[in-house]
């Protein structure tokens, strides 16, 4: 910057001599004047591109944060569960790379709900909810038109522009089995083995949860982790919900943590029931309701292996 600096001072000094009694510029002269323009441009674009997509994603953040004031206004006088999406729609994102270009945007809706799960992505969307407990932000779709992303939820390695649905879709090209769907905020090896919940309610009188087995039901992933028995009960639909298997310990609900079995070393304490553990080409999910745990390996008993064939 300071070489262009004295290259333009030059040129002014040599403006103002020729302006004086010579007749014109020399061709180099030219030359050098266009050779500054060409350096200022090249330098103005990748700022203005970077601070115009920092604004894209100030106005989602901003959408966000007013469905969470709908939200959680709805929250207090009902003093129930909201589904941000069913009731006001989903925020379509204006973003045109994926993953957050403004580390302050991401730490600061971070900081605002008590989970976030998926990541923003190119074309699209999000939503928030209240479950009862937590303020939740959801990130759901996008053409993986993007530049690409590291996910920001812990164990996430980021997306490959994965375009399959919630209930086991399939990926576009040769996707990373590793890498993270942003549509379920699971590794892409996981897309085939999804089965739709309310599609096996709607061939069933009564099902039995299968161990291992992966299921998708309302925008979530749960695991069976015993076999119970759920009725098809249509007049109540009190025993179709996955959740009553939940609270069974028949199934666990996904908490987008996926944890390495480097990191069960020693002990933890910090493990949720749901949270899933990759050994080797395996994954677990914790079944269990205490969070002391020394990983698949040490603890089989409270894990269950997912069966992704």
């Amino acid at each position: 910057m300071q070489l262009v600096k004295a290259m333009v001072f030059i040129m002014k000094e040599r403006m103002m001599k020729k302006l004086k009694g010579t007749k014109g510029f020399t061709l180099g002269e030219l030359l050098i004047v266009v050779g500054i323009i060409s350096v200022l441009v090249a330098i103005s674009i990748p700022i203005f591109t970077s601070q115009l997509e920092k604004a894209r994603e100030a106005t989602d953040a901003a959408n966000i944060r007013s469905q969470y004031t709908q939200v959680m206004t709805d929250a207090i006088d009902t003093t129930g569960s909201i589904n941000g999406k069913e009731r006001y729609g989903a925020i379509s994102l204006k973003q045109k790379k994926n993953g957050w270009q403004n580390a302050g945007l991401q730490a600061n809706l971070n900081s605002t709900f008590g989970r976030v799960e998926g990541s923003p992505a190119v074309n699209g969307s999000a939503w928030v909810e209240f479950d009862g407990n937590m303020a939740i932000l959801h990130f759901e779709g996008g053409s993986g038109s993007g530049s690409g992303e590291s996910g920001n939820n812990p164990g996430e390695s980021g997306n490959s522009g994965n375009s399959g649905g919630n209930t086991g879709g399939g990926t576009s090209g040769t996707a990373d089995p590793d890498a993270i769907n942003p549509n379920t905020n699971l590794p892409n090896s996981f897309n085939a083995a999804t089965h739709s919940w309310e599609a096996i309610v709607a061939e069933n009188t009564s099902y039995t949860i299968v161990p291992g087995m992966v299921y998708s039901y309302k925008g979530y992933i749960y695991f069976g982790t015993n076999a119970a028995t759920l009725m098809n009960d249509k007049s109540t639909q009190t025993h179709q919900d996955l959740d009553n298997a939940v609270d069974w310990y028949a199934a666990a609900k996904y908490t987008g943590k996926i944890w390495n079995s480097s990191d069960f070393n020693n002990q933890r304490t910090d493990v949720a029931r749901g949270d899933l553990c990759k050994v080797n080409n395996n994954y677990y999910v914790y079944k269990d309701g205490g969070s002391t745990t020394s990983g698949p390996e040490k603890s089989d008993s409270q894990w269950q292996k997912i069966n992704l064939n």
